[in-house]
């Protein structure tokens, strides 16, 4: 199976087939062909190579390695001999479609990496790990186009997981997990049943409320009870979800109550007074 280089045939096709506006043959038939545009084309076996090369007489192909040297090939066919990214441009016309992109798998160069933090693997293609049958731990960095992340293929049952050092490395979800996020450090304050605060009379707070457990209904009831450190109550009818704001300007011990749909939450909030110390000795 060879893979021909069609996007450096276009050209050709189009200043030669009907110069001075008279076609140079017809044909009462329909003519039917295949057309692979996909760039860049992939190299995943040996029987892919080598590639033939169409272009005008006398037209010679630039070649650029991974490594960025570059070499001409004057010939019909060309083969990779690196695994990696290549760059091919046709030398004559300097048109922008005369460039394709290639890329090969290491793996047929012995290059291919073990997969391992000390021996990263180096993919290229979208099918790379699929066929690799990569699995869980598995350390690579990608060698591949710029849009080859977008269209990455990955193994059933694993995710991408970032590393240091721009490497990539696939994580075994659980079974029934579609996704699993990194361990994150968290405080929260766990003293009863509500969420318990201290506070100034100087601040507004933010008192949260819904009518249906955060499902925001915008038509959902609740009620928040206010009650100060001397007993009195203040009451507010609310509906949906939001953040209602209220300074508590008496200092002492406030009790908040949010009732909705047959559910009540409290929370006790010790507020301290704003004033001026004098220490005397």
């Amino acid at each position: 199976m060879k893979t021909h280089l069609a996007l450096l045939m276009m050209p050709l096709l189009a200043g030669t087939a009907f110069a001075d506006g008279e076609p140079l043959a017809t044909t009462a038939s329909d003519f039917q062909y295949a057309l692979d545009t996909i760039s860049p084309v992939a190299v995943k076996a040996a029987a892919d190579m080598p590639a033939t090369l169409w272009r005008a007489s006398g037209d010679a192909v630039e070649v650029v390695a991974p490594d960025g040297t570059s070499d001409t090939v004057s010939g019909d066919t060309w083969s990779p001999t690196a695994g990696g990214l290549w760059t091919l441009r046709r030398k004559g016309q300097g048109l922008a479609q005369d460039t394709a992109l290639f890329t090969a798998r290491h793996g047929l160069f012995g290059t291919q990496g073990a997969g391992t933090a000390a021996s990263p693997a180096k993919i290229v293609d979208a099918d790379e790990l699929v066929d690799l049958n990569a699995g869980g731990g598995y350390v690579f960095a990608l060698e591949g186009s710029d849009s080859l992340l977008g269209v990455l293929r990955l193994p059933a049952s694993t995710q991408l997981d970032a590393v240091d050092g721009g490497l990539w490395r696939l994580v075994t979800l659980p079974a029934g997990c579609l996704y699993l996020g990194p361990a994150i450090a968290y405080s929260t304050d766990s003293k009863l049943p509500g969420p318990n605060r201290k506070a100034r009379t100087r601040e507004t707070l933010g008192f949260a409320y819904t009518g249906d457990s955060w499902s925001r209904t915008t038509a959902a009831a609740s009620t928040l009870t206010f009650v100060t450190p001397s007993g009195a109550s203040e009451v507010r009818n609310l509906t949906g979800t939001g953040i209602f704001p209220l300074r508590l300007r008496e200092a002492g011990l406030w009790h908040v109550t949010l009732a909705y749909a047959g559910k009540t939450l409290d929370s006790e909030i010790n507020v301290a007074a704003d004033g001026t110390t004098v220490i005397m000795q």
